[in-house]
């Protein structure tokens, strides 16, 4: 156990200052409540924790996070407001968000996310950076720790952390943790920065900063941002180079923009083709730089996508861009007849785009899905369709919910573990989906049994598992 000097706690009563308000956790003899100053009317969160029931461990971790947040002063962090201990007890007050948190957030204001998702990356890199500055390390990253207050993000409950360098984490939560959390290995800024990856990649499904939340949560931690100011250089220039690039290019190639006019569908794939080999990078990158050039540069205004086979070839282009707003304005120009024809791994990539969503398009799609030959292949492509019918919120009717069933119980022991870290992705996102439906009164969908053994230990598979119990 590493040797801490803790911030100076008063050895005081209560007095009964603080007046309840709301109960909000109890958990480990840690007790977590909503209270009002009867001096001054402000609601504060009040913490406490029994001396006397407690393990050693939460003992110091309680006086961990008095130690952390006494060292760090941002309007974004709770602000220690008193503390104190006596022979059974000790508590503090900090300050008190009014807000969601980031999970359910995101859900009530899905068309603001998508506006404020980098905003909150770079804060959260902010928060974490003034944490790792005073030698500290956060730890226990996840949506419930973050909460959104007017467009801004906010970081609470550092009972997790532990000094830079240490070689144990005792605290946290295992579905975000980086894999050297669980060991013995040496624990650095590099452990935090995998959480954000982690947290963060559910909330951009496409897009170039897939990319670099990839880096983020690569397994070895020399594989991945060393540090907070790394990473936000990494990302800064990602976001800037990309405007920067978009807006030469535009500016070079709007003089030729008159000679191009008046090509013909087949002239103009080979004409992008050519820039394209031109253009340096990977295969991504160059699709959305020249995309988002030929957009600025209105090529697709003519009738270019009427032709089928052309339409088809620069949406297939927007899905190998991965930008969702280059996909967006494809699909705006793309006949329907084209969309119905393209394959189905690109039929459920644009499937989150499609406004409207109708029911038999998503009925053709899972038939299609489920008449794959490749176990592999059904399972990869029903992991993309059931995260649709969750962020979108549909409800599959009880012939499709059967088809569902089915196809799960299909999938054998042997190919769930062969792909234990994919199974591990669709196991939560059906999860997510069933609970979703209890929601609806709707009991028919299940996690096998195989699951449930496998995943045992991630969070919202004892969710699952509770709730089965209590309404069984």
């Amino acid at each position: 156990m590493e040797v801490v000097v803790f911030a100076f706690i008063k050895k005081m009563p209560d007095r009964d200052r603080y007046r309840l308000c709301k109960h909000l956790s109890d958990k480990n003899n840690l007790k977590v409540d909503l209270v009002e100053d009867q001096m001054t009317g402000k609601r504060y969160i009040k913490k406490s924790l029994d001396r006397l029931q407690c393990s050693p461990l939460f003992y110091h971790q309680f006086k961990m996070e008095i130690d952390v947040l006494s060292q760090i002063q941002t309007p974004y962090i709770p602000q220690l407001v008193d503390v104190w201990e006596n022979d059974h007890l000790i508590a503090l007050i900090e300050t008190w968000f009014e807000g969601e948190d980031l999970k359910s957030w995101a859900r009530a204001h899905r068309k603001s996310l998508r506006r404020c998702r980098k905003h909150f990356v770079l804060e959260l890199m902010d928060l974490l950076g003034k944490l790792h500055e005073q030698g500290f390390l956060y730890i226990d990253l996840k949506p419930e720790n973050l909460i959104v207050v007017q467009e801004h993000l906010c970081l609470i409950d550092f009972n997790a952390c532990i000094p830079t360098g240490s070689h144990r984490a005792s605290l946290g939560t295992q579905r975000y943790m980086a894999p050297e959390l669980l060991d013995s290995r040496r624990k650095e800024e590099s452990s935090d920065i995998y959480t954000i990856g982690a947290v963060f990649k559910q909330f951009f499904p496409l897009g170039l900063t897939r990319f670099w939340l990839w880096k983020c949560r690569r397994k070895d931690p020399l594989k991945r941002y060393a540090s907070i100011s790394e990473a936000r250089h990494g990302l800064n220039r990602l976001l800037w180079g990309k405007r920067i690039g978009i807006l030469m290019i535009s500016i070079i190639l709007s003089v030729f923009f008159s000679m191009f006019r008046s090509f013909t569908p087949a002239d103009v794939v080979q004409e992008y083709e050519k820039e394209f080999l031109e253009l340096r990078g990977s295969r991504p990158i160059k699709a959305q730089e020249l995309l988002s050039k030929w957009i600025i540069d209105q090529r697709f205004e003519t009738d270019v996508l009427k032709d089928a086979d052309v339409a088809s070839f620069f949406l297939d282009q927007g899905i190998l861009s991965g930008n969702e707003n280059i996909i967006q304005y494809l699909m705006d120009h793309v006949p329907q007849r084209t969309l119905e024809s393209l394959s189905l791994e690109s039929q459920l990539a644009v499937l989150r785009f499609q406004d409207p969503l109708t029911y038999p398009n998503i009925q053709k799609l899972l038939k299609q899905i489920v008449q794959e030959p490749s176990g592999l292949n059904q399972a990869y492509h029903f992991l993309q369709f059931e995260q649709v019918l969750l962020d979108k919120e549909i409800i599959l009717e009880k012939e499709e919910r059967n088809l569902v069933n089915d196809l799960i119980s299909s999938w054998n022991q042997e190919l769930v573990l062969k792909e234990k870290e994919s199974f591990l992705e669709l196991t939560l996102v059906h999860t997510e989906y069933i609970l979703f439906l209890r929601t609806r009164n709707i009991k028919d969908l299940d996690v096998p049994e195989l699951w449930l053994q496998e995943f045992q230990n991630e969070e919202i598979v004892e969710i699952f598992k509770d709730l089965d119990r209590r309404t069984a």
